[in-house]
């Protein structure tokens, strides 16, 4: 199974690694069948963190994507354009990124 997480990031260039780790402490219980993606969506493009995010380890059952935002446009277009980006069986966002909460959300 693939669970997708979009997580927005407006000048939230500290989240990134936290957010990577919780999703790679978490990628651990997972058995084998279950892969795992990452969709880091920058929406504030004067700060460039494709760097942070390049540098960020992927393996079979995790892959870490970016999407920049030509413009600030606000976290729900920035959710939109990452639910543009998969076709997965469960998705999951950040709702809080001070708490690192996620939503499950079975996708159909």
């Amino acid at each position: 199974m693939k669970i997708s997480i979009i997580v927005p990031i407006y000048k939230g260039e500290n989240y990134i690694q936290p957010v990577y780790d919780m999703v790679k402490k978490n990628l651990e219980v997972l058995d084998s069948t279950h892969t795992l993606e990452l969709i880091y969506i920058n929406d504030y493009p004067d700060i460039d963190i494709s760097e942070k995010v390049n540098t960020l380890s992927k393996s079979e059952f995790l892959s870490v994507k970016l999407l920049n935002n030509d413009k600030n446009s606000g976290i729900h277009f920035s959710r939109v354009q990452g639910l543009k980006m998969l076709l997965v069986n469960i998705l999951c966002s950040l709702i809080r990124m001070t708490r690192l909460q996620i939503i499950i959300l079975p996708v159909r």
